[in-house]
C-alpha cells in the first residue's frame, strides 16, 4: 500500500505539471497551445545595463541599439512548450534595427509603442496586460502564456491568467527581474539558464555570468524540502525521482537546474549527493534524504545567526543570493576593488580580477585573522548585482571594467549599499526599518544611524 501511494504521489506531481512543461530530461512535453509576448525594451535595457553599466541603456535609449537579446534561444526554450498561436512583441522598433533578422525569422507581431515624452516610458506592460486579457478571452485554447520581461506591473497579469485556469510562465534577467513576478507565475526561468541549455558560453561570458553564481546551498535546502514534503504525503522514506523536480518549481518557480551550472536533472541530484541518495526503484529512482539530522543543526545555526545583531536582514539577502564577506568589511572590499582597477585598468577575466583581489586584501593581515577563501568571490557578486562592472572587447578579447558612473571608491561603496538597502527593502516582512540593524550590517557601527538615513532617503527618492 506504500508504494501504491508514493507512485500515487508521483502522477499527482505529474499531473500538476502537464499545463507547462518542467523541462530537462524528466520533462513532459503537453499538446499545449501557447501565447507569447515580450516586453522587448525591457529584456534589452536589462542586458544593456549588465555589459555597460547601471543606467547605460536610459542615457542611450533613444539611439540605435546592438544586438543582446537572443531571439533565437528564447523562442527554442518556448517552442518546446507547445505551438505557439500568437507571438507579440513590444517596443520602439526604429532603434532596433539590429533584430530585424530574427524577428521575421520568428513571424512576430510587432506592435509599435513611441515613448510619449523625454524621461517617459513606452507603456508596454499596459498594452500587454490589455491584449493578453483580451487575447485568453477571446482564444479559449489558448492554455499557456508566456511573458518576456521582469516588471512587477506583470504580476497582475499572472493573476487574472491563473484565475483562468491557463499557466504563465515568466523570462527574464536574474539581476533585474522583480522577485514578487517570479513568484506570481507557475514557471520563470532565468534567460542565463537559457543560455546553458543551449551551451551558449560565449553570450554567457559577455554578460559576466559565470557557473556557479548562485549559492547552492539553497538549492540544496529547497531539493531537501521537496524530497520531505513528498515522502511526508506517500507515507513512505523516499521520493519518486519523476516528482522532485515539478515539487520544487511549485516551491520555487525560479528553480532550473541550469541556474547552477548543471545541464540535467539527473547532474543536479548528483551533485547534491550530500543531501540525497538514489537507488533504483519498481516504478522510477527512490531517492532518499541523508544524514537528516542536519537538517536541525542547519536550522539551528541559521537561528543562532539570525539572532545577532544585522543578521536578520541578512538572512533576506541570502534568499536573494546575495551573500556578503564575512572576513573583511565592506568598506574594506570595496576600497580594496577600486584600487585593482585602478592599478590594472581594464582585466581579461573575473578570474584575474578575483586573483588581484584576494591579493590586495590578503596584504598586511596576521595568520590568526586570515581573508575567507569565498569573500573574493563574494565581493564580485555584489559589485556585479550593483551594475559596478563594465565588460569591453580589447583586441578581440573579452575584457572586464569598472562602469564608467563608477569615478571613486566612495561611489562604489554608495552603489553597493544602494543595491543592498533596496534588496533588503523590497523583500523584508517588517514594516518598520530598524535602522542601528542596518547600521550594524553596512558599516559595522550601530551608531551610524545618519548615513543609513542617508542611504534610505535615496531609495525613495529613486
Amino acid at each position: 500500500m506504500r508504494a501504491r501511494g508514493a507512485l500515487f504521489s508521483a502522477l499527482r506531481g505529474a499531473h500538476a505539471n502537464l499545463q507547462f512543461a518542467a523541462g530537462g530530461e524528466d520533462r513532459i512535453m503537453p499538446d499545449n497551445e501557447v501565447a507569447v509576448y515580450w516586453d522587448f525594451e525591457n529584456i534589452h535595457a536589462s542586458l544593456c545595463d549588465l555589459v555597460h553599466g547601471q543606467g547605460w541603456y536610459r542615457r542611450n535609449a533613444r539611439e540605435k541599439q546592438e544586438n543582446l537579446v537572443k531571439i533565437n534561444v528564447i523562442v527554442e526554450f518556448i517552442t518546446g512548450l507547445g505551438r505557439i498561436n500568437i507571438h507579440k512583441a513590444y517596443a520602439n522598433w526604429a532603434n532596433y534595427h539590429c533584430y530585424n533578422k530574427e524577428l521575421q525569422q520568428h513571424a512576430m507581431d510587432l506592435v509599435q509603442l513611441f515613448h510619449r515624452g523625454p524621461h517617459s516610458k513606452n507603456g508596454a506592460d499596459i498594452r500587454m496586460a490589455i491584449d493578453v486579457i483580451e487575447d485568453i478571452s477571446l482564444n479559449p485554447h489558448i492554455n499557456v502564456v508566456v511573458i518576456i520581461g521582469g516588471d512587477s506591473d506583470y504580476i497582475s497579469i499572472a493573476q487574472k491568467v491563473r484565475q483562468k485556469g491557463k499557466s504563465i510562465i515568466g523570462i527574464g534577467v536574474r539581476e533585474t527581474t522583480n522577485q514578487y513576478w517570479m513568484k506570481a507565475c507557475n514557471e520563470f526561468k532565468y534567460y542565463s539558464s537559457l543560455l546553458v541549455k543551449t551551451s551558449a558560453t560565449a553570450d554567457l561570458e559577455q554578460l559576466g555570468y559565470e557557473e556557479e553564481d548562485l549559492d547552492f546551498d539553497e538549492a540544496r535546502e529547497l531539493l531537501r524540502k521537496a524530497v520531505s514534503l513528498l515522502s511526508s504525503d506517500s507515507g513512505e522514506k523516499f521520493a519518486l525521482k519523476g516528482a522532485i523536480k515539478p515539487m520544487m518549481m511549485r516551491l520555487d518557480p525560479s528553480f532550473d537546474e541550469s541556474n547552477y551550472g548543471v545541464s540535467s536533472f539527473n547532474k543536479f541530484l548528483q551533485k547534491c549527493s550530500d543531501v540525497v541518495r538514489v537507488q533504483p526503484g519498481e516504478f522510477d529512482h527512490h531517492v532518499f534524504l541523508v544524514e537528516a539530522g542536519r537538517d536541525k543543526e542547519r536550522k539551528a545555526a541559521a537561528a543562532a545567526a539570525a539572532a545577532a545583531p544585522g543578521r536578520p536582514y541578512e538572512a533576506v539577502l541570502k534568499k536573494q543570493q546575495v551573500r556578503l564577506p564575512h572576513s573583511v568589511s565592506l568598506r574594506e572590499a570595496m576600497d580594496a576593488a577600486w584600487r585593482v582597477f585602478k592599478e590594472s585598468g581594464a582585466l581579461p577575466s573575473f578570474d584575474a580580477f578575483r586573483a588581484r583581489l584576494q591579493t590586495a586584501l590578503s596584504a598586511g593581515r596576521s595568520k590568526s585573522n586570515p581573508l575567507a577563501e569565498a569573500d573574493p568571490g563574494k565581493i564580485k557578486q555584489l559589485m556585479y548585482k550593483s551594475f559596478a562592472f563594465s565588460f569591453r572587447m580589447e583586441n578581440g578579447q573579452r575584457g572586464i571594467a569598472l562602469s564608467p558612473a563608477v569615478d571613486s571608491a566612495d561611489t562604489l561603496f554608495e552603489r553597493v549599499l544602494f543595491m543592498l538597502t533596496r534588496r533588503i527593502l523590497d523583500n523584508m516582512e517588517e514594516d518598520e526599518v530598524d535602522v542601528e540593524a542596518l547600521a550594524e550590517l553596512f558599516f559595522e557601527d550601530r551608531s551610524r544611524i545618519d548615513d543609513v538615513n542617508r542611504i534610505l532617503q535615496q531609495y525613495q527618492n529613486h
